[in-house]
């Protein structure tokens, strides 16, 4: 969900969680890594303009 371009809150709240940063600080915790960096690193950019992971 992260890299299909949803806000960090209605990704949250997809997952369950109670706010963005939850899940901040969730993907610190667990991967070492900002939702931001993430995004950056495993995501490009498709001829139709979505993202996705490769």
């Amino acid at each position: 969900m992260v890299l299909d371009g949803h806000t960090l809150a209605r990704v949250a709240e997809l997952c369950g969680l109670g706010s963005d940063e939850t899940l901040r600080r969730a993907f610190i915790r667990h991967l070492g890594t900002t939702p931001s960096t993430y995004r950056e690193r495993f995501s490009t950019t498709s001829p139709t303009g979505r993202t996705r992971l490769l």
